[in-house]
């Protein structure tokens, strides 16, 4: 699976979080939710390539805060996920990117095909000792598309290439997971077209 580390802007709405003795506090479950807020797409020119970039906006409640990984915790760890789709034939599919690889003597060369995937942490936000209700937004961006870039679909064995072009329809789904490990409900984007415009 092909995973890819995305660029992160938050604004969190804490609202009045424990600031006033006369606020109740929401009551949220203990498992992280998050609901899809919207998202901005430009399109610019980069070097030689035309690139759609998209930035999407996640609102995610926790009613213990124990959202976003320290620099203490395992670098390995990763608590954003996304998965990337491709309309194809009139219903949305994974895509796969295509990894070629040469090795061994003489040189032969190995094809991998990796899903695409998108990955990364959010920043610990209370830190582990403090528990209380947390809601924010979370702005994440980093999702760049290139016009003709190649991706493929699988039909029974066979990977099919499709070149990325204006008019392609794309959608994104997401999950978060809090310190406990506890897995968020999956939200999805809207359609969103391709632009390519620039």
């Amino acid at each position: 699976m092909k995973k890819r580390r995305l660029l992160f802007g938050f604004a969190f709405v804490l609202g009045s979080l424990g600031l006033t003795s006369c606020y109740t506090s929401p009551d949220f479950p203990l498992e992280p939710s998050i609901e899809y807020r919207g998202y901005t797409h430009n399109s610019a020119v980069v070097g030689l390539n035309v690139v759609d970039t998209i930035q999407h906006v996640i609102r995610f409640r926790d009613g213990d805060g124990n959202i976003g990984l320290s620099d203490a915790d395992n670098p390995e760890l990763r608590d954003f996920f996304s998965d990337f789709y491709v309309k194809i034939d009139g219903s949305f599919r994974q895509v796969y990117i295509q990894t070629q690889i040469r090795e061994g003597d003489p040189p032969v060369t190995r094809v991998i095909y990796d899903l695409i995937k998108y990955y990364n942490r959010l920043p610990e936000i209370y830190s582990s000792d403090r528990v209380e209700p947390l809601e924010g937004d979370i702005k994440v961006g980093g999702f760049e598309i290139r016009r003709n870039q190649q991706v493929y679909y699988k039909v029974n064995d066979l990977y099919i290439g499709k070149r990325l072009a204006q008019g392609d329809t794309v959608k994104y789904d997401f999950y978060i997971l809090d310190r406990d490990n506890n897995r968020s409900n999956k939200v999805e984007s809207p359609e969103i077209i391709l632009k390519f415009d620039k």
